[in-house]
């Protein structure tokens, strides 16, 4: 393995997961396919005072995110376990979604997109 070990095999990622969606404080946010919740943490902060993280397809995975605690100023994370098409959220309730290393193992890709932007309200953003 090459000096520096792993970080040398994967490039660092050059923005905050989901950066692209923008969040603002208040900001209704929605991290598709959250997994243990490593993007719903990070983005929680700018998302207060609510996020809805999820469909997770992995209930084991669910659970793993679920039992980390709260994070520090940050919005409540609730996760929802559920499948991409169709999503278990209400059409235009969210303000920003993002889902990270999802997409591409969806059956149908453009459903699953056209899915995430049914449930942004107009004005809102997909990252």
């Amino acid at each position: 393995m090459a000096p520096g070990g792993r970080d040398n095999l994967l490039p660092r990622p050059r923005s905050v997961p989901g950066g692209a969606c923008s969040p603002q404080p208040g900001t209704a946010g929605l991290d598709i396919g959250c997994g243990p919740g490593t993007v719903s943490r990070i983005l929680s902060p700018a998302l207060a005072p609510r996020v809805g993280p999820g469909p997770g397809h992995s209930p084991g995975v669910l659970h793993l995110a679920a039992e980390k605690p709260p994070v520090p100023g940050g919005a409540p994370i609730r996760h929802v376990e559920g499948e991409l098409v169709p999503l278990p959220i209400p059409e235009a309730s969210i303000d920003a979604t993002t889902g990270q290393q999802v997409i591409q193992f969806a059956p149908d890709p453009a459903a699953a997109l056209g899915q995430m932007r049914t449930a942004i309200r107009d004005g809102g953003r997909l990252g």
